[in-house]
């Protein structure tokens, strides 16, 4: 799986054929088989594998008890978007790919139930201490959730425009505070854009 990521993201996907990763690892055509069906196969495993570092990158953030939910959710959204960004050209052939439209939709339906209880962990953590205020927690963060989702299929389009992708940090970042009900609390979610356009 290593290798095909390397040689998707060197020649691209459409350009990766099943022999060109078989040379890679000196692996034959029954060994492959053994494992995967096809190359889309291969590229839905990498997906998955994503998702699954995705959790258990923000899971630490979660559970650190000397951070306030505030505290948490700029960091949580900022690992979320930060590791997304080093597998970017993944998600876009995953986007792009002539996959089933339900193939597609079960892959994210399955990795957001399991970054809910994260999420959610979270916002009860800031309803608990003041700094958040909901009436109906799990409901609100399901339906931001719905817009995360949105900005991560428009992240690889996005993404090498510093201008456009700031304005979808701000939007974010003023949509989340306004439903979560901070009350003068500005959020900070991708605090490594400042740096980078700063750098710039």
């Amino acid at each position: 799986m290593q290798a095909a990521e390397q040689l998707f993201l060197s020649n691209g996907y459409e350009k990766t054929t099943v022999e060109d990763i078989l040379r890679k690892v000196g692996l034959s055509k029954g060994g492959f088989y053994h494992h995967f069906q096809s190359k889309e196969d291969v590229l839905l495993g990498l997906i998955d594998l994503m998702m699954d570092q995705v959790i258990k990158e923000v899971e630490p953030i979660v559970t650190n008890q000397g951070l306030s939910a505030v505290e948490k959710l700029e960091l949580f959204f900022q690992k979320h978007v930060e590791f997304k960004k080093t597998k970017v050209k993944l998600l876009a052939y995953f986007s792009e790919q002539k996959l089933s439209h339900s193939l597609q939709l079960s892959r994210q339906s399955i990795f957001w139930q399991n970054y809910k209880p994260h999420f959610l962990t979270i916002v009860n953590q800031g309803i608990n201490e003041g700094s958040m205020q909901v009436a109906c927690p799990e409901q609100t963060v399901e339906l931001l959730l719905v817009v995360f989702s949105y900005i991560k299929d428009r992240l690889p389009q996005v993404l090498d425009d510093v201008e456009a992708f700031g304005k979808y940090v701000s939007a974010v970042e003023e949509m989340t505070e306004r439903t979560l009900g901070l009350e003068n609390i500005h959020l900070h979610l991708l605090r490594f854009v400042d740096q980078e356009n700063e750098e710039a």
